[in-house]
């Protein structure tokens, strides 16, 4: 997971200008999901949530 996190830099350096991003963040976090789980896309919001990404 940290090496797909580390592809996304507005998740974690603080000084790159899209940290603030919320927007960006938000779509980065669901790619990071989707690597992480391939059936991300299938699943319903409760789902997700017990996946404990969003």
């Amino acid at each position: 997971m940290i090496l797909e996190i580390q592809n996304f830099p507005c998740l974690w350096d603080m000084s790159s200008p899209s940290y603030n991003d919320r927007d960006l963040k938000r779509s980065c976090w669901h790619k990071v999901a989707e690597s992480l789980y391939p059936e991300w896309g299938n699943l319903d919001e409760k789902e997700k949530e017990e996946k404990d990404l969003i």
